[in-house]
């Protein structure tokens, strides 16, 4: 069983622009769940949920969160800015958060689905 957490390419959410004006880029979903598929799993279910984030305050936590995952040493003072670049227009934005399940249809898969597997 696979579980994903992804946006659609045509509804990026907030996390993808920040972290692609960071110069850290994030796979695609389609080709994620393209791997997914042709490693041997089936889509099962599919849930999409709309929340809305607020970036008017962005206390330290947050700013280490993307701090953590970006592939160059940033300061949390950029990494702030940035995030205040993205929004300038709006402090709550609209974003769409996809759930995705998967079942293994076969042996296969494993290499596959350890390429987006993030360590707790």
């Amino acid at each position: 069983m696979v579980i994903v957490s992804a946006s659609r390419t045509k509804c990026l959410s907030a996390t993808h622009e920040i972290l692609a004006r960071l110069r850290t880029p994030q796979l695609s979903w389609e080709d994620i769940e393209l791997d997914i598929l042709e490693a041997g799993f089936i889509k099962q279910r599919a849930h999409e949920m709309e929340s809305m984030r607020d970036f008017s305050n962005l206390d330290e936590l947050y700013l280490r969160f993307y701090q953590s995952k970006i592939d160059q040493p940033a300061t949390l003072d950029h990494i702030r800015n940035t995030i205040k670049n993205c929004f300038r227009t709006e402090n709550r934005v609209k974003c769409f958060a996809l759930l995705p399940y998967f079942k293994k249809h076969s042996g296969l898969g494993r290499a596959v689905v350890e390429r987006y597997v993030t360590p707790l």
